[in-house]
């Protein structure tokens, strides 16, 4: 009960250091009655549930469906956002925002309008003959590449007469928003060696000891986990269970990320011939990690392969050696035998 409970306040923390890429918090209620003309108010969260926005009904709000189904009808309307992580959505309405699908399932009639832009990312996609205004994108948006400090605010609304588009964020709350972030996976590094020291270290071992292994073990999770999504998805009852894929795999990421920063702390303590304790290595190596990884993605194009390359060899690390369970042991060095030659027994003397 003891592991269990610090696993989930890992998890828990893990979420609060990545919820600047959700940005939003929503909020479930239960489907609104069909045959009534209303108006909600609010987002709503849609967890493993039936979610049905019939005719003529309009959500002002955002709309998350995490391992459920939801089914915005011919005349509906909806007023924000669209997050669909490994569930099912069929749309017939209009939808006044952009949508989001990872890992999930999204069928769009041909009496479907979308204002703004898909994002597609691991999911199924039929748009038919659907309005789509921004269009449909493949993979992460730059909005979402945290290692590019100069990527546009999400969401971004074109300019309108009636609605300017917003200022971009100014240099100095760029750089404030970079401190923040490397601060709080520096607090995230102290929080987890405090409480998973000895897996922290076998992480740190299997990625000192077989470093070049580590990196083609994450080289081949990054290849290997869509084609496990689209399997997921196909066999439809694996649907649900594709957000906690999606959740394993960050936790794995961030997890690496702390442990290269750890493995950074024990050689800036020597550098410095001090003697660090584990969880302030941790928390120092992670800051400053992410502080040069922040600092190098300004530069264009080849700015982000350095975090790329961390996030590699720290979850090669991770997978191999079991979020840590498993202990790092050198691999035997083969020994060589040199074959004596054979002793020849002593010449015998006649007796007298």
């Amino acid at each position: 009960m003891k592991n269990l409970f610090r696993f989930l306040i890992i998890i828990c923390a893990v979420l609060m250091a990545t919820s600047g890429i959700v940005g939003q918090a929503y909020a479930q209620t239960p489907t609104p009655p069909t045959g009534q003309t209303i108006t909600i108010e609010g987002d709503q969260f849609v967890v493993g549930n039936t979610y049905v926005l019939a005719k003529d009904q309009t959500l002002n709000g955002n709309l998350a469906i995490v391992g459920g189904t939801a089914t915005l009808e011919d005349g509906s309307m909806v007023n924000g956002d669209i997050l669909v992580l490994g569930g099912m959505l069929s749309m017939a309405g209009k939808v006044d925002g952009d949508m989001i699908a990872i890992g999930g399932v999204v069928n769009m009639q041909d009496s479907a309008e979308l204002t703004g832009q898909i994002v597609r990312i691991g999911s199924l996609l039929n748009v038919g003959n659907a309005q789509i205004t921004g269009g449909v994108k493949e993979g992460f948006r730059e909005d979402f590449n945290l290692s590019n400090p100069s990527a546009p605010i999400p969401f971004e609304i074109p300019a309108t007469p009636e609605q300017p588009a917003p200022e971009a964020p100014s240099a100095a709350l760029k750089v404030l928003w970079a401190l923040v972030q490397s601060l709080t996976l520096a607090a995230l590094a102290v929080v987890v060696t405090l409480f998973l020291p000895k897996p922290t270290e076998r992480v740190v071992d299997t990625l000192h000891g077989e470093t070049w292994i580590t990196g083609g073990v994450g080289i081949l999770t990054i290849l290997a986990f869509p084609v496990l999504l689209v399997v997921m998805i196909v066999t439809i009852l694996l649907i649900p269970f594709t957000p906690i894929a999606v959740l394993v795999l960050a936790v794995a990421v961030v997890y690496g990320w702390i442990a290269v920063g750890y493995e950074l702390g024990q050689r800036m303590a020597e550098l410095f011939k001090a003697e660090w304790a584990g969880p302030v290595s941790a928390g120092l190596g992670t800051l400053a990690l992410t502080l040069v990884v922040r600092a190098v993605g300004i530069i264009p194009c080849m700015g982000w392969v350095v975090g790329v390359i961390v996030g590699i060899f720290g979850l090669g690390a991770v997978v191999i050696s079991r979020f840590g369970v498993l202990k790092f042991s050198a691999r035997p060095q083969p020994t060589v035998s040199v074959a004596q030659p054979p002793v020849e027994p002593p010449p015998t003397t006649p007796e007298a």
